[in-house]
């Protein structure tokens, strides 16, 4: 599981680092842009969420199983992820039915 735990620290620090690039970029736009360009870029990034979300739907709905596999793929470099359910406690405690 230390694996596990450094993919999730990575993305803790990288969370991290986005929400202060987002404050301070926000600080800069309050101070600098006019009213008019704010609205509009609240806009375009209100239609860049609906997007994401709609799409995570959509690989959701289509083949849920294939995307978190291709997942474990990318994000992890050993097997150690799939679970055989004959000698690991973790999927017989947590049957995938």
């Amino acid at each position: 599981m230390a694996d596990v735990r450094d993919v999730v620290q990575s993305l803790f620090t990288a969370q991290a680092l986005a929400v202060a690039a987002v404050i301070t970029l926000a600080v800069v736009m309050l101070m600098l842009w006019p009213p008019r360009a704010l609205a509009a870029v609240a806009l375009y990034g209100s239609l860049l969420t609906s997007g994401v979300l709609g799409l995570t739907a959509l690989i959701a709905i289509s083949g849920f199983d294939s995307a978190w596999t291709q997942f474990h793929v990318i994000a992890f470099n050993n097997d150690l992820w799939a679970l055989n359910p004959a000698r690991d406690h973790l999927i017989q405690m947590f049957p995938e039915t």
